[in-house]
């Protein structure tokens, strides 16, 4: 485990979560992310219960495990995943939850707004504005995580099924 990861899950006391991320069916590495569990505590719970398949329906768990990217957006940095359910039965964002006292980062990770259900947007360039909430961000310093974003920003979904092959907490 890298040593970002390591501080960040002993210093800030943030949940940290991941990504296993493949392309073609290789994988091609791993995503850590840092929750803002203290100021969006309930968008971050449902990320999180997502990443480790805690959240159920008729007993079954229901999460982002095997759910596919569909958008890559190379002009603008986005990723958009999560699309794994109707979009009204499972709402990642929680209605009374705002984006104040959230710094806006430039890997930052956020709801893609009402209606979208669990999905879910990495913002890989600065200065983009999410309409969704920003619940927490790319591990900084973690270079596995840039380096698979690096990667993973330049597939072509057409060419090419990109996912998430295994998730959880750390």
């Amino acid at each position: 485990m890298e040593q970002a990861v390591i501080d960040a899950i002993d210093s800030r006391r943030h949940v940290v979560v991941f990504f296993d991320v493949s392309v073609g069916g290789s994988i091609l590495g791993r995503i850590c992310m840092e929750m803002y569990n203290d100021l969006t505590p309930k968008t971050c719970e449902k990320f999180r219960q997502f990443c480790t398949g805690e959240y159920r329906r008729d007993g079954l768990p229901i999460g982002y495990k095997g759910c596919r990217f569909h958008h890559i957006d190379h002009r603008t940095g986005q990723i958009i995943g999560g699309s794994f359910q109707d979009h009204d039965a499972y709402s990642l964002a929680d209605a009374s939850e705002t984006n104040a006292g959230v710094k806006q980062e430039e890997f930052h990770l956020a709801t893609c707004g009402t209606g979208y259900g669990c999905e879910f947007v990495i913002n890989t360039r600065p200065g983009l504005v999410p309409k969704g909430i920003v619940f927490g961000r790319i591990l900084p310093n973690c270079k596995e995580s840039e380096e698979t974003l690096r990667k993973l920003s330049q597939v072509s979904i057409k060419n090419y099924a990109c996912g998430i092959e295994e998730c959880g907490q750390l």
